[in-house]
């Protein structure tokens, strides 16, 4: 089948033909033909060679990119029932080491020993190939009328982590305002990039007062998305004048 691959530690990606060693659907696993792939920085660094955490699976000298998956169900196992064909699903990244408690109870981005393994980065092949054969638990089903933009829901996830990281901290004071909503907090956020704008709609849901900072105007996107989410974009060349004191 075609795909993306790298060699861990080399410059350059090439797109060609491959062969993995996948066994025929058992019992509680499913195929998957791959509809989209995001890419972001770890993808970028892994092809320039940066990343030394990136390795390709055991047995292999090449690794697969991708791992902001979105694809569709083309065939499952005798025992899978949370999916059946045509169904769309966002693969999970991170697979526990299957050791520490974390890991056993689904908590793998808190791994305690390390030996995780991860889709297109570390240990595991990701998705920008044809099609793919995964287990379902590790298989998220999501709304078809997201259709491809559903494609977001991993990068999403990390925003959503810290986010509730966040809250989570501040809980052991009263940090809310009194009407318990977040509306007398500012949030900051350094840069404008889709991970930046990503919490800045997580943020701006949750009423924050938000203002993103760049050292330039936004571009005609940047403006677009400020202006329906509403939160304030500065451009720090001009000064600091216009930046709130920041509670996040």
């Amino acid at each position: 089948m075609k795909a993306v691959i790298v060699k861990p530690g080399e410059k350059g990606a090439t797109f060609s033909d491959v062969e993995i060693k996948e066994d025929q659907i058992k019992g509680e696993e499913v195929k998957i033909k791959t509809l989209r792939v995001g890419i972001c920085g770890t993808d970028r660094g892994i092809v320039n060679g940066k990343l030394d955490f990136a390795r390709p699976p055991a047995g292999y000298n090449f690794l697969v990119l991708g791992h902001e998956g979105l694809g569709r169900v083309e065939e499952v196992g005798d025992k899978v029932t949370s999916l059946k064909e045509g169904d769309l699903v966002v693969p999970v990244v991170r697979r526990g080491c299957g050791k520490c408690l974390n890991c056993k109870i689904g908590r793998q981005d808190f791994c305690e020993t390390g030996e995780f393994v991860e889709a297109g980065i570390r240990g595991m092949h990701g998705f920008m190939r044809e099609e793919f054969v995964d287990d379902a638990k590790y298989l998220v089903k999501v709304p078809r009328d997201l259709g491809e933009l559903a494609v977001l829901a991993e990068p999403l996830s990390n925003v959503m982590k810290a986010f509730d990281e966040l809250i989570f901290i501040q809980k052991r004071s009263i940090w809310h305002c009194e009407d318990s909503s977040y509306g007398c907090r500012n949030a900051t956020i350094i840069g404008s990039g889709p991970i930046a704008q990503f919490f800045a709609m997580t943020f701006e849901a949750n009423r924050f007062n938000v203002t993103m900072l760049n050292r330039r105007d936004p571009n005609e996107i940047e403006e677009k998305i400020s202006r329906t989410v509403g939160y304030k974009f500065v451009n720090t060349s001009n000064g600091l004048d216009e930046v709130p004191e920041s509670d996040v």
